[in-house]
């Protein structure tokens, strides 16, 4: 219950279009702090999932794997959600009457 409530309380925020995605990227990749202001943060959803690798991932996910401390600070302080999952990478153990009761329980879960 706790876990689907988290985002209550949250202000409608902008959405990232792709060209953010790989400015976002490009700083992580160069450690630029700087591109991670709060102001700036505060007004994005910066909880989208993207391609990585095959993979669908977030910025907080993409700054973590590659060891980006204060990017990764800033991004939880702007209230990024460290939980957000795509549904294949969390739930290819479970069997699909599982996975489905699960997915009804939780709203922090993205396609």
């Amino acid at each position: 219950l706790l876990l689907a409530n988290l985002g209550l309380g949250r202000t409608t925020r902008q959405c990232i279009s792709e060209d953010d995605i790989v400015s976002f990227k490009t700083a992580i990749d160069k450690n630029n702090t700087s591109y991670f202001g709060l102001a700036k943060l505060r007004k994005l959803d910066v909880d989208v999932l993207f391609e990585e690798d095959n993979h669908k991932i977030t910025l907080i996910q993409y700054a973590s794997v590659r060891k980006r401390d204060k990017i990764v600070i800033n991004l939880l302080r702007a209230n990024a959600n460290p939980l957000i999952r795509s549904k294949e990478s969390l739930f290819t153990t479970l069997e699909p009457q599982q996975r489905k009761h699960f997915l009804q329980k939780t709203s922090f879960i993205q396609n």
